[in-house]
């Protein structure tokens, strides 16, 4: 898995491992080569490391590059609202109760002030272009430059022969019908198939302690404005 940050990787990557035959890890966790299973799942974000470079950190070859695609606007709130009371964040603004009782004006202030264009790790283009690089895949035309299907699978090679990418939107996660389409789309083994399950429950961005900061951000007349510009960036 190999997407940007706050685009439900972390969802996916649970579905994923959670049958008998099947593992992973997150890429800062691998001390050594995976072991040999079914199906092993590395998750990783792009800005970070190219795909060559997790090639050579796992040294395994891969056979499915998976990625999920959210909008650039999204991102950015979600990101800064998951980081908003991190001290170790660029994106800190203060303590929770500091959030809290400060103004929207106030908020709206410090958000529109981040250079979020200089964050490739949460950039869709740059997501895609690390993939097309690796393997010459480029799906930009048809999920970040028009209204984009729900998921589509590509074939292509890489330096270890054939290669799949499976790029889908963010809201695929929560759709059960079209989360089970796409999973049979991967052509996983079987054994790996996950479990059958109820629709998930909602993004947990709206029961977060600061959700009502949240929408009287967005609503802001400022930052309406600023996340236009962003969305028109098309990053």
């Amino acid at each position: 898995m190999y997407t940007p940050h706050r685009v439900g990787s972390t969802k996916l990557f649970d579905r994923l491992c959670e049958s008998r035959f099947s593992s992973g890890a997150d890429l800062s966790d691998i001390q050594s080569v995976p072991p040999t299973m079914a199906h092993f799942t590395v998750k990783c974000h792009s800005g970070e490391l190219g795909l060559d470079e997790v090639r050579d950190c796992i040294r395994r070859p891969f056979q499915r590059v998976l990625t999920l695609v959210r909008p650039f606007d999204e991102i950015c709130i979600s990101e800064y609202f998951h980081n908003i009371s991190n001290p170790d964040s660029s994106f800190h603004f203060g303590t929770r109760d500091e959030v809290l009782n400060a103004s929207t004006q106030t908020l709206a202030e410090h958000f529109c002030g981040i250079d979020w264009n200089s964050y490739p790790q949460l950039q869709p283009r740059k997501n895609a272009t690390a993939i097309a690089e690796y393997c010459g895949i480029d799906y930009q035309e048809d999920f970040l430059d028009s209204t984009p299907p729900a998921f589509r699978v590509y074939h292509g090679a890489a330096r270890d022969g054939e290669l799949m990418v499976a790029v889908a939107q963010m809201d695929v996660i929560s759709r059960r019908d079209t989360f089970r389409e796409f999973i049979n789309a991967l052509g996983l083994p079987v054994q790996t198939q996950p479990k059958k399950r109820v629709v998930s429950c909602p993004s947990l961005s709206t029961h977060r302690w600061c959700r009502d900061k949240q929408r009287e951000l967005t609503q802001h007349a400022n930052v309406v404005e600023f996340l236009n510009n962003i969305r028109a960036s098309g990053c």
